[in-house]
């Protein structure tokens, strides 16, 4: 499994559009030759060109933007990108509002303001702790979107007219409100009333992420003589007094964008781009092939270093490592199956010459099931354990990638380097004597996940490289769907194990598991109606996990 690098590009959306567009023209498919030269993968995640007006209607922009940066954090480094001019830019409703603090505002809410806040706020009790949500807004309605751009124009200036108020209103119920509880400080909570969507995003890009400076860039820009009225209403804060008569600047949201610059530049010393442009009539003049030379050359210096720990590493330690992390995801919620795994570790004790084959149906739990077995053999001291997981990445789809990367990491274990062919052949004659290796002092055990993912077409899929017998003091464990792969199986007579339905008893132990993760709760008659309905859809963990989802 290669890196991946998911660059999140943070700025508010019309004032940098050009440089935003320089980027995806001119940086980002250099930066995508680099990592492909390395076997690597660089995707840059840009939402103000992806969030869709089905997410903005059902208020989760936000929630959605913030999600994304996440998975890029899962990602290698560099990961976040800020770009920064002269405007705060937009700030959303909070999405959510935990009960205790709504039930406080309210209060504090009168007539139309209350009712206004009751009507667009709905009570989550499925929430741990109960919370509020911003109800979604109709597609036909008042508030809603429309394919004549007329109509959409005014439907979404209706919306932007009733946001304001509620944001006003909130804004002044919470002024003097200690808002601080076990989960958040009081500036943490207070955020989401008063920060824009790029601050927001910054706070958990950067501010909240202890090494910012090593992997973190930013791009500030001033733009000098920027006109105070709405000629330049997309490169800086205006608001309209009493929504009419002429546009001035927003104060507090200048006041708030230069806070947020001097936050950063405190934040990320030596990663900060300054630069300053002047305003001719329709706009500013900027120097784009400046601006993606400077950006670029940080980024590209970040992910050279990145990469070069690849080039110092045994790619033989990375492969398996890669896929000892896709079983530890694997297993994050695994429970029971206590008498699954306990007739896998039986084979592996029992020295059996023969693969053991994991039997089950598409979404049965296999992959989960061979992950824990993995985990928990891997842990006895003194063996050697071999694990891949066919389509966790490219490699392993293909006979020649699977067998071949087994033989090198095993060959590895032993001390033996010698080099290992590509000829799924000449792999299939390897692939035993490596296993031969093995030895009473130190055991090797090789489990190989989701054989019926090889790809279609390939040799690899008939098995003629799984031997009928296995080589003393070691072991293989396989897993399948029922269908060619089992049946190719079958043909090298293993011993079978069938990965039953998951008890009710284990699966409402693991939904109290996904729920717990999640803040998420279920009511009695809720939970009673997912479980059912999971057994009447024969016991399937996937199904369980879809109803979670």
């Amino acid at each position: 499994m290669s890196r991946t690098f998911r660059l999140f590009i943070s700025s508010p959306f019309s004032d940098l559009e050009a440089e935003r567009n320089a980027l995806h023209r001119e940086v980002f498919p250099g930066l995508q030759r680099l990592c492909e030269s390395k076997g690597a993968r660089f995707q840059a995640i840009d939402l103000r060109w992806g969030v869709s007006d089905e997410a903005g209607l059902d208020q989760r922009t936000m929630p959605l933007c913030l999600d994304e940066i996440a998975r890029c954090q899962k990602a290698d480094r560099p990961n976040f990108l800020i770009l920064l001019g002269d405007r705060y830019g937009w700030r959303p409703l909070p999405a959510t509002i935990p009960a205790t603090e709504f039930d406080r505002i309210v209060e504090r809410v009168d007539g139309t303001g209350r009712d206004r806040l009751t009507s667009w706020y709905l009570r989550d009790d499925n929430a741990v702790p109960p919370e509020y949500y911003l109800r979604p807004r109709e597609p036909d309605g008042p508030f809603g979107t429309s394919d004549d751009p007329t109509l959409k124009a005014k439907r979404s200036d209706a919306w932007n007219r009733e946001a304001a108020a509620m944001r006003a209103d909130l804004l002044q119920a919470v002024g003097d409100l200690d808002l601080s509880s076990s989960a958040a400080t009081d500036s943490e909570a207070r955020a989401k009333y008063v920060a824009s969507a790029t601050e927001q995003e910054i706070q958990q890009g950067a501010f909240r992420v202890p090494d910012a400076r090593d992997h973190v860039f930013c791009y500030l820009r001033r733009i000098d003589g920027l006109p105070a009225d709405a000629s330049a209403r997309a490169y800086r804060d205006l608001e309209w007094p009493d929504g009419e008569g002429e546009p001035r600047p927003d104060a507090d949201a200048a006041r708030q964008q230069a806070r947020l610059k001097a936050l950063l530049s405190d934040c990320l010393p030596g990663n900060i781009i300054s630069s300053a442009v002047p305003w001719e009539t329709g706009g500013p003049v900027l120097d784009l092939d400046r601006f993606c030379t400077e950006v670029g050359e940080r980024l590209e210096a970040a992910i050279t270093e990145r990469l070069a720990l690849d080039e110092d590493t045994d790619g033989v330690s990375l492969e398996a490592e890669a896929h000892r992390r896709f079983a530890d995801h694997l297993i994050k919620f695994f429970t029971g199956r206590r008498d699954l795994l306990d007739g896998i570790e039986r084979h592996l004790e029992g020295r059996a010459r023969r693969p053991l084959v994991v039997r089950g149906v598409s979404g049965s739990g296999k992959s989960s099931l061979l992950a824990a077995a993995a985990l928990q053999a891997a842990a006895v001291p003194g063996r050697a354990v071999a694990m891949r997981f066919i389509g966790a990445d490219s490699a392993s789809t293909n006979g020649s990638g699977l067998i071949g990367g087994l033989c090198r990491q095993i060959g590895a274990e032993y001390g033996v380097s010698d080099p290992v062919p590509d000829d799924l052949q000449e792999l299939t004659d390897l692939f035993p004597a490596r296993l031969a290796l093995a030895t009473a002092d130190k055991p090797l055990i090789v489990f190989i996940d989701a054989l019926d993912q090889l790809t279609a077409g390939d040799a690899a899929r008939r098995l003629a490289w799984l031997p009928a017998e296995v080589p003393e003091h070691a072991a293989i464990v396989v897993s399948t769907l029922p269908g060619d792969t089992f049946d190719a199986a079958s043909s090298r007579t293993p011993e079978i194990l069938d990965v039953d339905p998951m008890p009710a008893v284990e699966a409402e132990g693991l939904l109290d598991l996904w729920l717990g993760g999640s803040g998420r709760d279920l009511r009695d008659d809720q939970r009673t109606e997912v479980l059912r309905s999971f057994s009447a859809a024969g016991g399937l963990p996937l199904y369980l996990k879809l109803a979670f989802e």
